[in-house]
């Protein structure tokens, strides 16, 4: 499978995760799959959707504080 690929099955499962379609558990149990990956673009894509995953679980956490739950 080309980098292209690799890089697009990951980014269209973390769009799936953020516009509500798949759990973002889903994803984190794809990225195994990228243990011999080496390709820096799709590691980069990787670490910014972990990333984006990291500030929603952020927001998610503060929100709740707020609203006292």
């Amino acid at each position: 499978m080309s980098p292209q690929d690799r890089l697009m099955i990951q980014n269209d499962v973390a769009a799936l995760c953020n516009a509500g379609h798949q759990s973002f558990v889903d994803y984190l149990k794809l990225l195994p799959s990228y243990k011999d990956e080496d390709n820096f673009t799709v590691w980069k894509s990787i670490a910014s959707n972990i990333g984006d995953l990291s500030s929603l679980l952020e927001y998610a956490n503060t929100e709740k504080t707020w609203l006292g739950c």
